[in-house]
């Protein structure tokens, strides 16, 4: 997707997830700046929405700066054929595009340890902890880099008690 995975399955919408938890947070503790907010709770689906919406918004940004600067966009899978040549194959067809410079913007994807690859249930990647169905009571990040500490503060936040811990090559 236009954007790239920061834009739309990572620090964007980490960020607005944050916030979400930051005014939960903030809400919770209203009475230390002598407000009164009684019975707060937050809707796990509108602060998903709230992320998915910004993103979205952002990413349409980028393909309107694109157009506006006449670049063309080839949505499909790419492949280098040779030093000037990708192809490009779409859902039905297949072309191939010649350039004198070919620049490489893969993205990512998320990181399986073997043994414990992603079930979406029990085990989570990035994509699912940014669209979860519910909060877990417990949960162990395995990553301690800008997005796991940030999945550490918004599950916290709204109730999980979480524990991070880092891997290390060795």
């Amino acid at each position: 997707h236009l954007g790239g995975i920061c834009l739309n399955w990572g620090c964007i919408p980490t960020k607005a997830m944050l916030k979400s938890a930051e005014v939960f947070s903030t809400l919770t503790k209203a009475d230390h700046y002598g407000i009164v907010a009684e019975n707060v709770s937050f809707d796990l689906q509108k602060i998903i929405n709230r992320s998915k919406t910004i993103a979205g918004r952002l990413s349409s940004g980028v393909k309107h700066l694109l157009d506006k600067h006449k670049v063309t966009i080839f949505d499909g899978i790419g492949a280098i054929k040779d030093h000037k040549v990708v192809s490009v194959e779409y859902a039905n067809s297949k072309e191939d595009i010649q350039g004198n410079k070919i620049i490489l913007a893969t993205g990512a994807r998320p990181r399986e340890i073997e043994g414990i690859e992603s079930d979406g249930e029990l085990i989570w990647n990035y994509k699912h902890a940014l669209r979860p169905n519910r909060i877990p009571k417990k949960m162990l990040i395995v990553g301690s880099g800008a997005i796991g500490v940030e999945f550490a503060t918004f599950y916290n936040s709204l109730g999980s008690d979480v524990t991070v811990i880092e891997v290390l090559d060795r």
